[in-house]
């Protein structure tokens, strides 16, 4: 007898799969979740024309791994113009998680009040991030791919896993 495991949508960017450390998080994801991945060919949908999943079988949660800067824009206001972000839309109104695995260049400059916003939306929920560079990158956040995991358990029970910011040391 096999064990029903829980729906995993995951938004992910063509960038995603070259990254060892995205690809390590997808591997360790794939022994725990039943996971559906969605990808953007960057073409704007008409409005009610996404193609999102079926709704026989929707998401426990949905992982966007990573969220871009423009990504994170359009989700703090509402902008639902791509597969990714309307099937997010989809699984936040139906009061399940959306996780973001963050990684962007200005989420300490212009794009700061979009995250404070989406920081404070219901089922929103956050891997833990830092400044990985902050002299050369003064405003870029990266999530902690390895807490990418953990973040989801968390969010599942309806808890934002913390610190939420965190210190790293360089080299890290």
């Amino acid at each position: 007898m096999t064990e029903n495991k829980r729906q995993l949508f995951i938004g992910v960017n063509e960038e995603s799969f070259q990254s060892d450390k995205i690809n390590r998080v997808i591997q360790n994801l794939k022994a725990q979740f039943e996971i559906t991945f969605f990808q953007d060919d960057n073409r704007r949908i008409r409005r009610g024309k996404a193609k999102t999943y079926e709704q026989d079988n929707p998401a426990d949660v949905f992982l966007f791994l990573p969220l871009t800067g423009e990504e994170l824009s359009k989700l703090a206001n509402g902008l639902m113009d791509t597969t990714k972000l309307k099937t997010a839309s989809d699984v936040m109104a139906q009061n399940r998680p959306v996780v973001i695995a963050i990684f962007t260049e200005d989420a300490l400059s212009l794009n700061g009040n979009n995250l404070m916003k989406l920081m404070v939306t219901k089922n929103i929920y956050f891997v833990p991030f830092y400044q990985d560079d902050p002299i050369n990158h003064p405003n870029r956040l990266v999530a902690d791919f390895d807490r990418v995991f953990d973040t989801i358990l968390y969010a599942l029970k309806g808890k934002q896993i913390q610190p939420i910011i965190i210190a790293r040391e360089k080299g890290d």
